[in-house]
């Protein structure tokens, strides 16, 4: 439909699909493989995954309590199912001086990584196991005291609410960014994660952040 040329790629993965994508753009930009590059996350809910997942009794509510997406609260109890599609164009700082297009964020750093777990199980949260985002911020020469909002998955699900908040609490302490999230807004989905890098440049240009209030 654009015309577009270069390297396709399609990435997968649970969760944090969105933020591959855009990590894996910036990849191909630093490798001088392509100008522009445009990161997209899309998914579509159709009946047979809905219904498995039901039966796998994944999304909310689980035993009690009303249908809700409840990110870091005290009475989650699994995601909402969503679907959505956000596109992000990025490239070099010289390519987009030249077509004159203006620069509303910048990319900094990309780190991934896992913490080892049994198949199908969720990982035991243990302090100093998450070298991630030490990793990112030391590339993207960012202290952690300097990062004022931080847009997290938070999909509902206990454990993984668990997991994300251990790893905040290793790298910022007591007293670190606001946290926030757009999956109460959408649902959980999995290309979620370049409407969360979206929601966090409208933050960066403009200070508009969505807001939590839970228990």
């Amino acid at each position: 439909a654009l015309g577009l040329k270069g390297p396709m790629l399609t990435l997968n993965q649970a969760g944090v699909a969105g933020e591959f994508a855009v990590a894996r753009a910036l990849a191909l930009l630093r490798a001088g493989r392509a100008s522009v590059v445009i990161a997209c996350g899309v998914d579509e809910l159709f009946p047979l995954l809905y219904e498995t997942l039901v039966r796998l009794q994944v999304p909310s509510p689980r035993g009690s309590g009303p249908e809700a997406c409840r990110p870091f609260d005290q009475r989650h109890n699994g995601p909402v199912l969503g679907e959505g599609a956000t596109a992000v164009v990025l490239e070099l700082p010289e390519h987009a001086q030249r077509r004159g297009a203006p620069m509303l964020a910048e990319v900094r750093s990309a780190r991934w990584g896992g913490l080892p777990t049994r198949p199908g199980r969720f990982p035991i949260p243990c302090h100093g196991q998450h070298a991630v985002l030490d990793q990112a911020l030391t590339e993207a020469a960012v202290c952690p005291e300097d990062v004022g909002m931080a847009y997290l998955s938070s999909c509902g699900e206990p454990q993984h609410d668990a997991i994300e908040l251990a790893c905040i609490a290793d790298t910022f302490g007591p007293h670190g960014p606001l946290l926030t999230s757009v999956t109460h807004l959408t649902g959980e989905y999995g290309g979620l994660g370049t409407f969360r890098v979206a929601a966090a440049v409208v933050t960066v240009r403009q200070g508009i952040s969505p807001t939590l209030d839970y228990l």
